[in-house]
């Protein structure tokens, strides 16, 4: 005849699977808080540095120059302006100044849009 009830010796096996089950259980949920408590977290250091899509740097520089009008503007108020790095700006006008047509160098450091007739 089979037996209906488990001997005292599966059921201590039993009791130590769900004692550990039970401390798995409890390691999980202390990690998914800590988890939980980190998901804002950002390295500490400087702030990230607002990145532009392609295309979007140009546009932004071409509005400050249309603003600025025939004076034009530093690179360090385009800077400012949209919130850009002044040497990655400076590089930026060194390499497209050529490319797009109306900008020009008023003098050093400066930049204006000419005004297409």
């Amino acid at each position: 005849m089979s037996q209906i009830f488990p001997s005292s010796a599966q059921l201590r096996y039993i009791l130590s699977l769900l004692e550990k089950k039970e401390a798995i259980e409890a390691e999980l949920v202390r990690f998914e808080s800590e988890f939980s408590g980190l998901q804002g977290w950002k390295p500490a250091g400087k702030p990230q540095e607002k990145l532009f899509k392609r295309g979007a740097l140009r546009n932004e520089v071409l509005k400050v120059l249309k603003k600025a009008g025939k004076a034009g503007a530093s690179v360090d108020d385009i800077a400012k302006a949209i919130g850009a790095k002044k040497s990655n700006l400076s590089v930026w006008f060194t390499r497209n100044s050529r490319k797009i047509k109306g900008i020009h160098k008023v003098r050093r450091c400066v930049y204006a849009l000419r005004t297409i007739k």
